[in-house]
């Protein structure tokens, strides 16, 4: 901890650099920095050239050229300024403690010479390309920042929006709304599914010397730790999904696939998505807290309410096709209601 925090002042004073260059180049800075990759003009910014030309006599401006796609842009260019800012200061701190959890490992003595050594070498500018502190340090900041690379339907829907460019206006954006969805589900007790999935992966990529598939000891670790919080939640939960006995209602709601008429009635009673609080309002209501939008909490809990209600349907008598069909039916009402998904959202309607 000592060194992530020491590394927090230069991490943002960084950061703000990088906030800066970015915001007025609209490239992104972090991986050039890093790995030293080639900055490339963006999609938006080649798209909307040229200014806007303003009539002499007008106050303030009188007469100059406005940048008119740079101010169209201005959202866009707050997102990326941002994103790269984070990044950074998630970087210059997680860094830090890479170094000193390798450098441990390999039985040195913090306050050592070796130490300082070895820390100094995973740590300095000039390694950034090959130092593995580095490498685990640009891991931890796109996960945060949910941007690491997608997986094969990931890359599929961003080639298929490369082929199709009117797809824009549905999905202006891809990675960051997939890795959160990606990253809910995984901390949710579906994410054992695919802990298992990855393990025999590995264990059939060990038995026929493949050597390309990597899932060491450190990320089953991780991936355990996940697990074991999100079946605790479960349990947390199994009380308050549970419907009381006076009014039927339970606790806690998770996503629901709705008609537009049925979706008016359900936020009246019981809307989706939410937690009910102990007292009723002046019109002898439940107070209901909405928890969509905290993101990636809602996606993790409305997934394991889900498959808690889907248990207990299959426990009174429910046909398994039909319990598969009612956790489809729960994501494609998740996808609904998440307002930075709302592209899919649309063409699903």
């Amino acid at each position: 901890m000592f060194y992530m925090y020491k590394a927090l002042l230069p991490g943002l004073a960084k950061a703000g650099h990088n906030f800066l260059f970015s915001w007025d180049t609209e490239m992104a800075t972090f991986a050039d920095e890093v790995r030293g990759q080639k900055l490339e003009l963006g999609e938006r910014r080649k798209a909307i050239k040229g200014h806007l030309q303003i009539p002499e006599g007008v106050p303030i401006v009188g007469g100059k050229k406005i940048p008119w796609g740079r101010l169209i842009r201005v959202p866009t260019r707050t997102l990326l300024a941002t994103d790269e800012a984070f990044k950074t200061v998630v970087a210059e701190m997680e860094v830090q403690a890479a170094a000193y959890r390798i450098a441990r490992q390999e039985g040195l003595t913090p306050g050592t010479e070796a130490f300082v050594e070895k820390f100094e070498a995973l740590t300095a500018a000039e390694n950034m390309e090959i130092s593995p502190a580095w490498e685990m340090a640009m891991d931890k900041a796109y996960e945060l920042t949910f941007q690491q690379e997608l997986g094969t339907l990931g890359k599929l829907i961003l080639e298929g929006r490369r082929r199709i460019p009117p797809t824009y206006f549905f999905m202006p954006f891809v990675t960051t709304p997939l890795n959160i969805f990606k990253m809910g589900i995984r901390k949710s007790p579906a994410g054992s599914l695919r802990m298992f999935w990855k393990a025999a992966r590995k264990a059939w990529a060990t038995k026929h010397e493949d050597n390309t598939y990597e899932y060491n000891r450190a990320m089953w670790t991780h991936d355990m730790a996940e697990q074991v919080i999100s079946w605790s939640l479960v349990m947390a939960l199994m009380s308050l999904v549970v419907p009381d006995e006076d009014d039927g209602l339970p606790r806690i709601t998770g996503a629901q696939h709705l008609k537009p008429g049925e979706r008016k009635l359900a936020y009246e009673t019981a809307p989706p998505m939410s937690v009910r609080w102990p007292e009723k309002d002046s019109k002898g209501k439940w107070i209901w807290g909405n928890i969509n939008g905290i993101e990636p909490f809602s996606v993790t809990v409305a997934t394991s309410v889900d498959m808690l209600n889907a248990f207990l349907a299959s426990k009174n008598g429910e046909e398994g096709a039909d319990t598969i069909n009612r956790l489809l039916k729960t994501i494609r009402g998740q996808i609904r209601d998440k307002t930075f998904m709302r592209g899919l959202a649309d063409l699903d309607r």
